[in-house]
């Protein structure tokens, strides 16, 4: 699977933030929206247990799994599958992204 990198214009009006991005996943509860942010010159792995999205708020990153990478940048946002990434701030910026997550839905046992 490749990994593909879309503009936040490309499916909002507003001004890219962390309320603009949780203003996109109702009903809340559903969802995990998580703010981060990582200082320039940080490299390390990153494990996702679950599909998600990353918006990238400011700077730039890369992300990388096997052979196939993927530089966001401020008003960038992509979609990635379940496992372990390498994860790079690019430049000598920090970089402020979001992740969101659907919370999986427990179905109880009778």
């Amino acid at each position: 699977m490749d990994m593909f990198k879309q503009n936040w214009s490309d499916i909002s009006n507003e001004p890219i933030s962390v309320e603009a991005i949780r203003a996109l996943y109702v009903p809340s509860e559903a969802y995990r929206v998580s703010p981060n942010k990582y200082e320039a010159g940080v490299r390390c792995t990153s494990r996702a247990g679950l599909p998600h999205l990353v918006y990238v708020l400011d700077g730039c990153c890369k992300y990388q799994l096997g052979d196939r990478e993927l530089t966001l940048c401020a008003s960038e946002f992509t979609s990635l599958v379940k496992g372990e990434y390498w994860f790079e701030v690019m430049g000598d910026t920090e970089v402020k992204l979001v992740r969101v997550f659907q919370i999986p839905r427990i179905i109880p046992i009778r």
